[in-house]
């Protein structure tokens, strides 16, 4: 069954005209994000006269226990020093509906950071850390992360 969910999400994020620069995803063993799982994802580009989106969605099923999840996002240009940032994702709201977009029991949480220019040519390295007191979060299926052009770029012209 989350093979068919991640073809139809593969699909839906190249459906829209093929400018990803990159689709990768990271699938946790048994469900369960441990604090030991790190997903790292690279992405060289190439150009920095352009604007890019990053997209990350998680994957949860609805008997994900928490409203929200924290992570800290770790950003590593192709020369510097890593940054990191604490990132909240809504899961249900105070009524307990769920905030992303729901098919079956899965449940698709967006996190979007759209129109940046990334000031290197070069690889890029992100990696997302659980930044939970839980040792373990279960019910995560998996994250993928995309880079693509962004739709401005095309309009510019």
């Amino acid at each position: 069954m989350k093979i068919v969910y991640f073809i139809i999400l593969s699909l839906f994020l190249t459906s829209c005209g093929d400018n990803s620069i990159v689709n990768q995803s990271y699938e946790f063993a048994n469900e369960t994000w441990q604090k030991k799982n790190k997903p790292q994802f690279t992405v060289d580009l190439k150009d920095t006269t352009k604007l890019y989106d990053f997209l990350f969605v998680i994957r949860t099923n609805t008997s994900y226990s928490y409203s929200n999840m924290w992570l800290f996002l770790h950003s590593t240009p192709p020369k510097g020093k890593t940054g990191k940032e604490p990132l909240q994702v809504k899961i249900a709201d105070d009524s307990g509906r769920w905030m992303g977009n729901k098919t079956g029991s899965t449940i698709e949480h967006y996190i979007k950071f759209a129109n940046r220019k990334m000031p290197q040519v070069g690889k890029y390295t992100f990696v997302l850390e659980l930044a939970t007191v839980e040792k373990e979060l279960t019910d995560v299926l998996d994250v993928s992360f995309t880079v693509r052009e962004s739709e401005i770029n095309s309009m510019k012209k």
